[in-house]
């Protein structure tokens, strides 16, 4: 474990115990705030004396970005200094346990700051004056549109989707952002489209993509139960409620991904747990007990499994049909072998990111940047 996952994992079970156990008061949020600062800068400080944490009224609001189940993000402008950014705010009243996890994901984002591919932390701030559970704003990087809206302008535009070219570039982004997060001890658990934003850069004509969104995070040490994240992009592991999860759920998400940004459709769409395994195993099959090992063992969706697995070794056919999918007019072999690889079933066989990242389509790809994206709308 890295000097990083080791404080992560320090500081997540701090906001924990802290959450469960005693009042969250903003002298210890201002605590825990100065430690995540810590980890984002890479040092512990020197000074012992108290530090005040930023104030939210330093922002003005510009728009409304969206919202989720745990708080709304908006653009903001920082009056001093004209800086633009994101802040992410409480949906409702702030509750111990709201800012617990605000402080958690501030936490995550501070654990891979400076990557390229990730969408860094600016700082965790407060409305002063406020009694309480006060009001408490994460403050992030801004970028600019997720890539799910940047798909869907190019196919009302009546473009194809992204021609393998660009979601090489795009992929090796994530999967460069996703071994430095997992590095670092932490687990997205929910990278989709919407949660992977498009940044523009003038005068190079280039863009980049960065992971966003660490509501869902965890650190590495931590158990994993239930079902965390969106359906469409998880890991088979996931579905089956399996309690040894671990980072490689963030690959198989990339690897839905990568088959969208080539097809412009969901590979995986099914309308609940049990049809999203389905229709998993309907395109990949299903894996042999001996194959699979102890990776679909699960009181979880086990006797659908059994019948799926009884079925196919009746049927005639390939029952892998991946390449069916992805033909070699839509991507090369090369890259079919970095499809292939994230969408493993078993997770045991599954590639990490390092690993995706030595194979031969990402060669000559390290300053490649990403040309296919759309100018942006007028307004937000």
């Amino acid at each position: 474990m890295t000097t990083v996952a080791s404080r992560v994992a320090s500081i997540c079970e701090l906001i924990d115990d802290l959450t469960a156990g005693t009042t969250l008061s903003a002298r210890r949020v201002a605590a825990i705030s100065a430690m995540i600062d810590e980890v984002a800068q890479g040092r512990r400080r020197r000074t012992t004396r108290k530090r005040r944490m930023g104030n939210s009224r330093c922002y003005e609001q510009v728009c409304t970005l969206g919202g989720g189940t745990f708080g709304v993000v908006v653009k903001a402008r920082h009056r001093a200094t004209g800086q633009t950014v994101a802040v992410k705010t409480l949906r409702s009243l702030p509750t111990q346990e709201s800012v617990g996890e605000l402080l958690r994901e501030a936490c995550f984002m501070a654990a891979c700051s400076g990557h390229p591919s990730l969408v860094a932390l600016r700082g965790v701030v407060r409305t002063p004056g406020t009694k309480g559970c006060r009001d408490y704003f994460l403050v992030m990087e801004y970028v600019g549109r997720n890539l799910c809206q940047v798909l869907l302008e190019r196919i009302e535009r009546g473009d194809r989707p992204f021609p393998e070219a660009d979601v090489r570039c795009i992929v090796r982004q994530l999967l460069a952002g996703a071994e430095t997060m997992h590095r670092n001890g932490v687990v997205h658990r929910d990278i989709k489209p919407e949660n992977i934003l498009v940044a523009q850069h003038n005068g190079s004509g280039g863009n980049i993509v960065k992971i966003g969104d660490y509501g869902l995070a965890l650190s590495t040490t931590e158990q994993e139960d239930g079902t965390a994240g969106t359906r469409h992009y998880m890991a088979p592991e996931v579905l089956l409620e399996k309690p040894d999860r671990d980072t490689r759920v963030d690959l198989w998400s990339i690897g839905c991904v990568m088959a969208e940004l080539l097809t412009g459709k969901t590979l995986f769409k099914g309308a609940d747990k049990a049809d999203q395994l389905h229709k998993i195993f309907d395109v990949l099959g299903v894996p042999g007990e001996r194959a699979s090992g102890p990776a679909f063992n699960s009181p979880v969706l086990g006797e659908e499994v059994q019948l799926w697995r009884a079925r196919q070794r009746s049927a005639a056919g390939p029952k892998n049909r991946l390449r069916k999918l992805f033909p070699k007019a839509l991507l090369s072999k090369e890259g079919f072998e970095v499809l292939r690889g994230l969408l493993t079933c078993n997770p045991l066989r599954r590639l990490d990111a390092a690993a995706a990242l030595r194979l031969p389509w990402f060669a000559d790809t390290g300053v490649m940047p990403v040309t296919a994206v759309p100018t942006p709308r007028p307004g937000c």
